[in-house]
């Protein structure tokens, strides 16, 4: 009898290694939760906020920074505040904004997607001159340049590393401008490369890295 006992104590002993081995490929399937920190990203659906830099801004001086969160299933909100500054001897310029888009993905699963969304820039220009006679800088007038958007866009995100995403988009946008400065006299300012009170229809194109939080 006493053997018996003892065989059966041996006998649940050597299998406990198996009955361990059996119970990780049920975990694998979803039928327990996996126990890890680790979360693996395959595509962008798989996410649910994701943090975007667009360095193509830098070239109009404006520093933006966007913000992707998914809303559900093929559904993503893009939130771009952004602020510009670019002083000289004889202007200060700074300005902020925000901007919101839409994006629809086409497919499950797809990384093409369609999208629309608003937009608002605020400028503020404080313009100096030099004078001959004193010899030093004198204020001429202050303007104040307000510029709203519409944007409809197509894109893809691309997938560089697990957590790490590429964004490219084209699309047509359309800018509507408010002036005011204190001499009442109409001016206009470029930031290098458009009119900081472009009205019209306008060619709309980006490129933007970021990660998945």
């Amino acid at each position: 009898m006493k053997n018996r006992i003892l065989h059966s104590i041996i006998l649940v002993f050597l299998c406990l290694p198996s009955t361990s081995g059996i119970a990780q490929p049920f975990s694998e399937r979803g039928l327990f939760p996996p126990q890890t920190s680790v979360q693996v990203l395959d595509n962008i659906h798989d996410g649910k906020t994701m943090v975007m830099l667009v360095p193509q801004f830098v070239l109009i001086d404006q520093i933006r920074i966007e913000i992707d969160r998914r809303i559900k299933y093929r559904h993503w909100i893009s939130y771009a505040p952004h602020y510009v500054q670019n002083n000289s001897e004889f202007q200060t310029h700074w300005g902020a904004g925000l901007g919101a888009t839409y994006k629809w993905f086409i497919a499950p699963e797809s990384p093409i997607y369609i999208g629309g969304g608003l937009q608002f820039t605020h400028h503020a220009l404080e313009n100096w001159a030099f004078d001959d006679l004193s010899r030093s800088r004198i204020w001429l007038y202050k303007t104040g340049i307000t510029q709203y958007g519409i944007n409809a866009i197509a894109g893809q995100y691309i997938r560089f590393f697990p957590r790490v995403y590429g964004d490219i988009y084209v699309g047509l946008g359309y800018r509507f401008s408010t002036t005011t400065t204190s001499d009442g006299k109409p001016h206009e300012f470029y930031n290098g490369f458009f009119n900081l009170g472009y009205q019209g229809v306008m060619f709309v194109f980006g490129l933007r890295v970021g990660i998945m939080l």
